[in-house]
């Protein structure tokens, strides 16, 4: 019973700094003094543990990592298709965009690009915000 409560808030307590939904405030007392005790267990359950802790800890990290990078994947996947939708382009057009703008190391965004390099089409659509600036 000890092992399975130890392994539960090694589990939980990485499950809650790894969220975001344990985050330190400073500014708020009784959220640090929270925060700092959440840390406790988490760190006394691995110590509990011993060996066993580390691997629970080690993978629920992995578990943590590779949920995020999916998560970032279908993100970046989102906005490309948006960006995509928004600029009337194909979709290969603008994750191909976005790999010419990544290896520059031009962080900007895909459809401000796209319409600034002018490849977006403009038929009786409302005038961009810059238009009335004079291109030189």
């Amino acid at each position: 019973m000890e092992i399975a409560l130890a392994a539960l808030s090694i589990v939980v307590g990485l499950a809650l700094f790894y969220t975001g939904l344990r985050r330190i405030e400073l500014s708020n007392v009784a959220k640090s003094i929270v925060w700092f005790l959440d840390l406790a267990v988490l760190i006394a359950g691995i110590v509990l543990l011993g060996p066993l802790g580390a691997v629970v800890f080690a993978v629920g990290t992995v578990i943590a990592v590779l949920g995020w990078s999916i998560y970032l994947a279908a993100q970046k996947q989102t906005h490309l298709i948006y960006a995509s939708t928004q600029a009337e382009a194909k979709k290969e057009e603008m994750y191909a965009l976005h790999r010419r703008l990544w290896e520059s190391h031009d962080r900007a965004d895909p459809l401000r690009v796209h319409h600034r390099n002018g490849r977006a089409g403009y038929d009786d659509k409302e005038e961009d915000e810059n238009d009335h600036i004079p291109k030189p």
